[in-house]
């Protein structure tokens, strides 16, 4: 039979999420000091994409930005198809440097090489650590491809 829903939201929940909801001063607030929290967040990953030169997708809205890491990929003939290509990069990254970026083959991305850098969930400094990292790998990467 059926057991009903046991994960509905509780009456008290409820009340509150209305409560805070109608709290007009507090929503403009919050949305305001979020906005400005992701658009630091953007700011602090395109900084960087635009020193290390690699191409990204300025973002306008949402919480990530695309970046072309194309230029990183190890040639077909020492690691195979587009896919494994950027796996070994993805895996590169979170083995060498303990960052992990989501690989663009997965939103069906026109070419392997475009990763996805999330800036909304974390705060600023450890987006920045992030980025000091991935400029770290970067650098070295380059210098491996020569």
């Amino acid at each position: 039979g059926v057991f009903g829903v046991p994960h509905d939201t509780s009456g008290l929940s409820q009340w509150l999420g209305l409560n805070l909801l109608e709290d007009l001063e507090f929503c403009r607030d919050y949305i305001a000091r979020v906005q400005g929290e992701l658009r630091e967040g953007a700011a602090i990953v395109t900084t960087q994409l635009e020193s290390l030169q690699l191409p990204f997708t300025q973002p306008e809205a949402g919480l990530f930005v695309w970046a072309d890491f194309s230029s990183l990929l190890k040639p077909a003939a020492t690691t195979g198809q587009d896919g494994e290509r950027e796996k070994e990069l993805i895996c590169a990254m979170a083995d060498e440097c303990g960052v992990i970026l989501t690989p663009g083959l997965e939103f069906e991305a026109e070419r392997p090489g475009f990763v996805r850098i999330c800036f909304g969930f974390q705060q600023r400094a450890g987006l920045e650590e992030g980025m000091r990292r991935l400029r770290s790998f970067v650098e070295t990467r380059r210098k491996q491809l020569l």
